[in-house]
Formats: C-alpha cells, structure tokens, sequence
C-alpha cells in the first residue's frame, strides 16, 4: 500500500484558528480531558504555528513554537498517528526557531512521548513534573546558531515581524531604536516585546532607546504599553517625530539594535520584510539614514503633556 500523502504549512494563527481548533480540540479537549480553559491561551496569538493537511486539503495535525523557545500544543489527528506526520511538524518547528536564531528550543512532553521526541533529538532534562493532571518531562534540543554573519531573513505576517522584534530587542544590550508610522498595536504592544525594551533602556549607564513615530495619537488614545512605558522611563526611552521637510513618504518601518540585528519593512503599511540578527555592515547603513532622520526630528511634545 503506497504512503499517504500530506503537505505542511505555516499557518497564521487568526485565519487558520478553524483549522488549528479543529486539531487541537478533540485531541486535547475530548481525547485527552484537558480542562477547554487551558487550552487557548496568551501565547497563541503570539506563537508560530504549522499546519499538516491530507491531500483533499483537511487539517490532520498542528504545533506551535512560542516566543519563549517551547514547541507545544502537538496534536495529530488518530488516523494519521504513525504516519510521521508529527516528526514532519517538529522538524518545521525547528527549523523556524533556527530562522529566528534561537540557541535551544524545549517542550514539555507526556511520558509516553519521550522516546518520539528523543527521535528529533530532544534530551530529557530535570524530574518529571505534573502538568493541567498530567506527569510531563522537559526536554531541551540545542541548535546550531541561526545568527551567522550576514545571514538575512525573511518575514510577510505580522506574527514573523512580532517574532523578529522580540528576538532583535532581548539581542539588544544598551541600545535600540525604532521608526515606524504608527507604532502598530500588533507588532508593538507586546508584552514579551515591551519588557524586552524595557531592559534595554534600564540596562545601565548610557543606555537608550529611541522611537521614531509619525503620528503618535492613535497609540495615546488607546493606552499603547510601549507609549506608557516611555512616559514612565523618559529619560531613558525618547520619542520624536520625523520633521517633514527632511522626511520623505517612502521610508522603511525599521527596528535595530546595537548587537548587529535590524529589522526592516520598506512598505511599512505591509509586513512583508527582511530581518538580520548579526549583520554589522547593512546595521550601520540603516543606523546612518535613522540617526540622519532623528537628528532633525522634533520631541514629541504631546507624550510629555498627557504623562501627568
């Protein structure tokens, strides 16, 4: 009997929700009597997330890979177990976490999974543990360094642009600066993003972070994190606005940091981009036109008068 056949995608966590809880739900919820509460939680929004379809193009069977470095929520359909499905999923997983140039990834894996995740090469690490009523093990696979010199990157969801930010922002270590419209809610007031940001800024003397937004109101209006942060820490996170005499309308979303890593939309009312996290050569190009920009940029005023 031939093999059946299935094809593997990224998945966009907001368009294919149907497709991920069509998976997920009976494995974890009906399945396995997970409690539904801890089922979808903060992190999937913020996750990247792979789909396996059969060839009539139905879901069959889904992971994801967090910000924090973890693989989980691997769920398989029970007429595709033993089909190497799961393993084709896990070693997407892995290949993405070295596209956005993580060191490790980790999961925690019910006992009777361990020997398929040895199988990707993960190792078992620690006692095991009790997780949502069930004993788990963490098990941890080091990766070879996606950060290579020159390597570049590419991102087209807003999901990828997230991700490379929070990777560019912990590389950072006393400097970071950002040029975008609008600071955009769903790149930019993320918890795991904001907190990045806020260590740089109080990472000692001489550090700072630098945001250049054209029209800050929206983010005032609606309370963004990253707005209130900076109104609390001003000295050390400043925020200006391009001057339009020397500010063209074609310039690039960009988000770099003093560690080699930058980030950059060149159509900042798209996602589609190109990131890096250790290419000194390009950082310096894109530092000299932001910091050209910033130097005949004006205080933005208006952060400074609503701070009370």
């Amino acid at each position: 009997m031939s093999p059946r056949t299935f094809q593997l995608r990224d998945a966009d966590y907001q368009a294919d929700f149907p497709a991920l809880q069509s998976i997920r739900e009976p494995v974890f919820i009906t399945e396995q009597q997970f409690p539904l509460a801890e089922e979808w939680d903060a992190l999937d929004p913020l996750s990247r997330h792979v789909l396996a379809i059969d060839a009539d193009g139905k879901p069959i069977a889904t992971g994801r890979l967090t910000p924090e470095h973890k693989i989980g929520r691997m769920a398989v359909l029970p007429a595709w177990r033993g089909a190497g499905v799961g393993l084709a999923i896990v070693q997407r997983l892995i290949d993405i976490a070295r596209e956005l140039g993580y060191e490790s990834v980790s999961l925690h894996s019910q006992m009777h999974a361990i020997p398929f995740y040895q199988r990707a090469g993960f190792v078992a690490e620690g006692e095991p543990f009790d997780e949502c009523g069930a004993p788990h093990q963490n098990m941890r696979l080091p990766l070879k360094a996606a950060n290579l010199p020159g390597k570049v990157l590419q991102v087209d969801r807003a999901a990828s642009v997230r991700a490379a930010a929070i990777e560019i922002a912990k590389s950072a270590r006393h400097g970071l600066c950002l040029a975008s419209r609008e600071l955009e809610f769903e790149l930019y007031d993320d918890e795991t993003f904001i907190e990045a940001l806020k260590a740089v800024a109080l990472s000692g003397r001489g550090a700072l972070v630098r945001l250049l937004i054209d029209d800050v109101r929206l983010a005032l209006e609606r309370d963004h994190r990253l707005i209130q942060l900076a109104q609390r820490l001003s000295s050390k996170i400043e925020v200006r606005r391009p001057n339009p005499e020397y500010a063209g309308n074609d310039r690039p979303a960009l988000l770099l940091n003093d560690q080699g890593g930058w980030l950059k939309r060149q159509d900042p009312s798209r996602y589609d981009g190109e990131y890096a996290l250790n290419d000194r050569p390009r950082l310096r190009e894109l530092q000299l036109a932001f910091d050209r920009l910033w130097e005949r940029a004006e205080p933005e005023t208006r952060i400074r008068a609503l701070k009370m």
